[in-house]
């Protein structure tokens, strides 16, 4: 039976944006508040997963990390111009940025003028939109377009279950094929780029 890989603990801190976006639309917890706990958790397991580590586990844990930023940056743009192609060739009635300043809203509050909640909303979804990414190329020992596809459509499928109510989404049908679209055309560019760029797991380098 093949012992867990530690590395995948370091995938905790990436996924402190979505963390904290979760507990908000769950329990309507402040959003900062639940990064900043997980991304804490998250940067201690990564200490652990560091010292414990072989070098070759370390050049491991760091050529992963590359792969999911770079793989990430790609991925997510891809997946915002995929759906802003199809809402525009079909002419939909859905904005695929409409979640953007809500996104900026909860970091710097409702009040702030659009643009500044706009901005800081976009930054928050290119951040997010990476950390998945690079979760998935940490936790993922060997990053296929299955993998990938699959791990895009496991945020799909919490996309369609709490935005909806959050952002008042009256059209639903057009949101689901907007959505599926891009968190398909998503999981396809990191599956495809992590595997790539991923190096070939260091055997023994970091195991627990």
């Amino acid at each position: 039976m093949r012992r867990f890989d530690s590395r995948r603990l370091a995938a905790v801190l990436p996924l402190a944006t979505g963390a904290g976006l979760l507990g908000f639309l769950i329990a309507r917890a402040s959003l900062w508040l639940g990064f900043v706990l997980v991304a804490l958790i998250g940067v201690g397991l990564i200490i652990g997963v560091w010292r414990r580590a072989s070098p070759a586990g370390r050049a491991d844990l760091l050529g992963r990390a590359r792969a999911g930023v770079l793989a990430g940056l790609i991925a997510t743009a891809c997946y915002d111009a995929s759906r802003y192609v199809l809402v525009t060739a079909f002419e939909s009635s859905v904005w695929p940025f409409a979640a953007f300043p809500a996104f900026g809203g909860l970091l710097i509050g409702p009040a702030e003028p659009y643009d500044a909640r706009l901005i800081a909303g976009t930054v928050f979804h290119i951040v997010n939109g990476v950390g998945f990414t690079l979760a998935y190329a940490l936790f993922v020992r060997r990053p296929r377009i299955l993998t990938g596809v699959l791990w895009a459509l496991a945020l799909e499928a919490l996309m369609l279950t709490l935005y909806p109510t959050w952002l008042d989404i009256k059209a639903i049908g057009e949101f689901t094929q907007m959505s599926m679209l891009g968190h398909v055309v998503y999981g396809i560019v990191l599956g495809a780029l992590t595997r790539r760029w991923v190096p070939r797991p260091a055997e023994g380098g970091m195991t627990a």
